[in-house]
């Protein structure tokens, strides 16, 4: 009994497979469960024929991490629906913790012993904390202050990645990232 995979591999050295459906080679693909029947054909002019039974999965979630991620907060966690499930991070467990942007992939082996895998991409993309820097002294009239995101919110309102300032102020401003992230 096969499960888990709807394409099974033979290893087809000296001889020719022909399934009963018409499909020939060392790649079978079947589309439901059941009893599958091949023969293999030797280059001596012999043949074998033997049966294979093959129980389809019904359903085997190769997408249990969802969707890739942006994230805007500080930490993030991924949760698996399996108990067990093992972590490139080498963890081993339902969820894990992320604090930087990663490429994590996770696996588990189900209750048909099927290895059932998945990956996720996940980006922090928050604006940095004191994005604007330390303290200035100017002795000029007039500072233009820049700011690393095109689309930081000023006091005044205004949206764009510099502001003038004309006299000794305390600025707060919001930055927000390309994918929407503020700070």
């Amino acid at each position: 009994i096969l499960e888990c995979t709807s394409t099974l591999f033979l290893d087809a050295i000296d001889y020719d497979i022909r399934w009963s459906d018409g499909q020939t080679g060392n790649k079978y693909t079947c589309t439901k469960s059941g009893w599958h029947y091949y023969s293999l054909e030797f280059t001596d002019a012999c043949n074998i024929s033997d049966s294979i039974f093959i129980e389809l999965s019904h359903f085997i979630d190769d997408n249990f991490l969802g969707n890739d991620l942006i994230v805007c907060e500080n930490e993030v966690t991924i949760n698996s629906p399996y108990p067990n499930t093992r972590w490139s991070t080498g963890e081993v467990n339902a969820s894990i913790t992320l604090e930087e942007s990663a490429i994590v992939s996770a696996s588990y082996i189900n209750e048909m012993g099927c290895k059932i895998e998945d990956k996720i991409n996940v980006t922090f993309d928050r604006p940095a904390e004191n994005f604007l820097g330390e303290n200035i002294v100017s002795c000029s009239p007039e500072y233009t202050m820049t700011s690393p995101y095109q689309n930081t919110e000023w006091p005044d309102g205004s949206i764009g990645q510099e502001f003038k300032i004309f006299k000794t102020t305390e600025l707060e401003v919001i930055a927000t990232s390309e994918s929407g992230c503020s700070r």
